[in-house]
């Protein structure tokens, strides 16, 4: 499933029509999702596409004595993969939701895809909302992730004029080994190192940008996939400098299934540039089959240090050192697929056998939104 993403500063005016330019046609004719931030629309705007369907969230708030309209979203879904109740909600005039069914991506999750826009930290329109979007979209993440009882996947993008630097965007050394205050099944975060061309300033934005995919399990795919992975591209580049403004963040599970990432050129249609990215779903599906075939776990082996002479003497115990020699003689003549799994699995069992009491302990499994 391919995506586009791009800030177009406008797309439509008295003067011009972005929607038919070149650039944009061959973006549609590309992309089977396509996310404009600041469309600078208004009720009145004709924003029809042959093979689309398209959701749009004006500007509600204009201040007064603008000369034109500003913000606004705009998502465009190929009807191939409009359901019924795609359009989930939507939240002041600053980001929606729509949900791509599973049914439609061959999955075995649905998809939640938000489109946003996260004012500067700088502009007067912050006074205007009520409440903040970083806390509206965490009560969103929330909301979805109940409803689907966890089984869904989540996609975030737009422009959140956040610069987060090579921050981390994960909890640093959360592991229950280091920190004995945090329950044996908690699931420590994966240690994701980022990359960025925009390093050094971290606004307020970025900050709260930070802490919500700290708080969502949410993780920031520039620099991390695709052309950009160890790079972490400007997405602006304006006449005062450049920057990395524009996001993706998905579940972690989604890492797994990209095909594409992409931050482009810049161009002729805006300051900002186009991200494109791709996932396949179908690969998804078949990986979550084949995992569900395999028998869960019930523990884990943790070491330490304290029972390593106990560790020691259990390998030397008469029963062992048998079981041992006994699979060390049928070795030789485990030519065959199944001996030699039969040997690994004997060999697998004896050292469990010897390491449990000391070392195992029980935990839950994660589920496949907790890994990648």
């Amino acid at each position: 499933m391919r995506f586009s993403l791009l800030n177009a500063q406008g797309l439509i005016s008295k003067r011009t029509n972005k929607l038919n330019s070149p650039e944009l046609q061959h973006i549609f004719n590309t992309s089977d999702v396509v996310l404009f931030t600041e469309s600078w629309t208004d009720e009145n705007a004709e924003l029809s596409i042959n093979n689309f369907e398209h959701f749009v969230l004006n500007r509600k708030l204009i201040k007064p004595g603008s000369r034109r309209n500003s913000g606004g979203l705009v998502l465009y879904l190929r009807n191939t993969f409009v359901s019924n109740d795609t359009l989930v909600f939507t939240s002041e005039d600053d980001f929606l939701w729509i949900k791509i069914s599973k049914t439609v991506l061959f999955s075995q999750k649905d998809l939640y895809v938000c489109l946003c826009y996260v004012t500067p930290d700088d502009s007067s329109r912050q006074s205007m909302v009520e409440t903040n979007i970083f806390d509206r979209l965490l009560d969103s993440v929330a909301h979805i992730e109940n409803n689907s009882v966890n089984n869904c996947s989540i996609l975030a993008c737009g422009d959140w004029n956040a610069r987060t630097s090579v921050n981390p965007d994960f909890v640093e050394d959360d592991d229950p080994v280091h920190m004995s205050v945090l329950p044996d099944e908690y699931i420590p975060d994966v240690q994701l190192p980022r990359y960025s061309e925009d390093k050094g300033h971290v606004n307020n934005n970025g900050l709260c940008l930070l802490d919500f995919c700290k708080q969502t399990g949410l993780r920031i795919m520039n620099g991390r996939v695709g052309d950009d992975k160890g790079i972490g591209q400007y997405t602006f580049v304006g006449s005062r400098g450049s920057s990395v403004v524009d996001y993706v963040l998905c579940t972690q599970d989604l890492f797994r299934n990209v095909c594409h990432f992409k931050v482009h050129e810049p161009n002729i249609l805006s300051d900002h540039c186009l991200l494109t990215f791709s996932f396949d779903f179908q690969m998804l599906s078949a990986r979550e089959t084949i995992e569900n075939d395999y028998e869960q776990v019930s523990g884990r082996f943790v070491w330490n240090r304290d029972y390593k002479e106990e560790f020691l003497n259990s390998l030397k115990t008469t029963d062992t050192t048998e079981r041992l020699s006994e699979l060390n003689a049928r070795i030789p003549s485990c030519a065959e697929n199944n001996g030699i799994e039969q040997c690994l699995a004997d060999f697998n069992n004896i050292i469990e056998h010897a390491a449990s009491p000391m070392f195992k302990e029980s935990f839950n499994p994660p589920n496949d939104s907790e890994r990648i």
